[in-house]
């Protein structure tokens, strides 16, 4: 038999990417996390020296969906996270929830709220302070003090740019890891079993029990009898003959499983008994043929 088990990715932060820079589109995309982006003047951390990306998962609610800051000329209203007071100026990005795994449909973007540190106490937001975005929907002008439900709203934080400020028009695109879902089909197949002509060995086919001897414990019941080749190829015929020349009957052999085996019910081709004596059996095969002989005793 075959046994299939299906593992999947933790709920987390799959890789952090520079889509797009000042110039344009940035082909393939460029890691940012803990390395520098394409034009050498910022990366994206977390509050922790070189951690994984598991710590902007702080609350543990994470999900599937995927994030972009974008660094814009006009960028956006923002809120103190210690005091939950909006700042009197703006950030210069802004922050959308793009959807689970669907960058090119803007149809299920949102564009988000968000707080920050100020780690560097400059009285705003700066390159180095820590963001946390929340699932509210952004608009402006953004009430004085920030709304939202703690901690459900929650799903991404502890991010940092390092080093010096993306330009306007840099895309900065947070990816996570998709676990597997209901929905998900994983298809998969097997070759076909072939035989390897050259490991075919026709004399290790067998009649099993020889000689075979009514009422032996091989009898399935009293009113039926059965003997077995055994050791044969996927595919032959087996012709059963009397000492005298006489065809008695034809097996054909077609196993798929390869079990090797064919049972004949010693019963001729005219639904007779066959009597007690000696028989010959000739096995015809793509890979050659095999004569042996069996006996039967009553």
């Amino acid at each position: 038999g075959i046994l299939v088990k299906v593992s999947g990715p933790d709920f987390n932060i799959k890789s952090i990417v520079e889509t797009q820079n000042a110039e344009g589109p940035v082909d393939p995309p460029d890691n940012v996390g803990w390395s520098w982006n394409s034009t050498h003047e910022f990366y994206v951390s977390t509050d922790v020296s070189g951690s994984d990306f598991s710590r902007m998962n702080w609350r543990g609610l994470i999900g599937i969906d995927d994030w972009e800051i974008r660094f814009t000329e006009t960028g956006s209203e923002y809120y103190d996270w210690n005091t939950d007071e909006k700042w009197p100026d703006k950030a210069p990005f802004e922050v959308w929830n793009i959807g689970p795994g669907t960058p090119g449909d803007p149809s299920d973007d949102l564009r988000i709220q968000f707080a920050i540190i100020d780690d560097d106490g400059s009285g705003g937001y700066s390159a180095g302070d820590r963001i946390y975005p929340w699932e509210g929907e952004y608009y402006e002008p953004l009430p004085d003090v920030a709304e939202y439900s703690f901690p459900a709203d929650f799903h991404i934080g502890r991010i940092i740019f390092n080093a010096g400020e993306p330009a306007a028009g840099t895309i900065v695109r947070f990816i996570t890891n998709k676990p597997n879902a209901s929905t998900d089909v994983f298809t998969f197949q097997t070759l076909k079993a072939t035989v390897e002509a050259d490991l075919v060995n026709l004399d290790d086919i067998r009649v099993v029990p020889n000689p075979y001897i009514v009422r032996n414990n091989w009898e399935p019941s009293r009113d039926y009898s059965r003997l077995a080749f055994t050791h044969l190829p996927d595919k032959c015929t087996i012709r059963i003959y009397s000492l005298s020349g006489d065809h008695l009957e034809t097996l054909i052999h077609e196993s798929d499983e390869f079990d090797g085996n064919e049972n004949w019910d010693l019963m001729t081709k005219n639904n007779q008994k066959i009597a007690a004596g000696i028989y010959i059996y000739h096995v015809d095969s793509p890979y050659g043929e095999k004569i042996g002989k069996f006996a039967v005793v009553r």
